[in-house]
């Protein structure tokens, strides 16, 4: 599993992932509510059957509520098998700003 060296420290938490998209988007002060599966899951069956209603893609799905509850977000390393061949080229925050820098360039945020 490849990662962004983040493998041999214990991976990314939640917590991380959105410090750098706040960091990228030049927020502060971003806070963690955890929220249950079970909560998770029925704000998406509402947002999916809201969407429907205006015939337009939920930004909440089923889907992708699955996707955010899942445990194992990040992949715990593997890189040191095969660093003679590839090593990480960014970590988490300046691909997330460079993530931001592009969605930005295509007028998605």
């Amino acid at each position: 599993e490849l990662d962004d060296g983040a493998g041999a420290r214990g991976g990314h938490t939640h917590a991380d992932h959105a410090g750098a998209i706040a960091a990228a988007l030049g927020r502060r002060g971003v806070r963690m509510i955890p929220v249950g599966d079970a909560l998770l899951a029925g704000a998406a069956a509402v947002a999916s059957r809201i969407a429907g209603w205006r015939g337009q893609l939920p930004r909440l799905s089923r889907d992708r509520a699955r996707y955010l509850a899942h445990p194992d977000w990040v992949a715990r390393g593997g890189n040191a098998r095969i660093a003679d061949l590839w090593q990480p080229r960014f970590d988490l925050a300046s691909g997330m700003a460079d993530t931001v820098r592009d969605y930005r360039a295509r007028g998605w945020l």
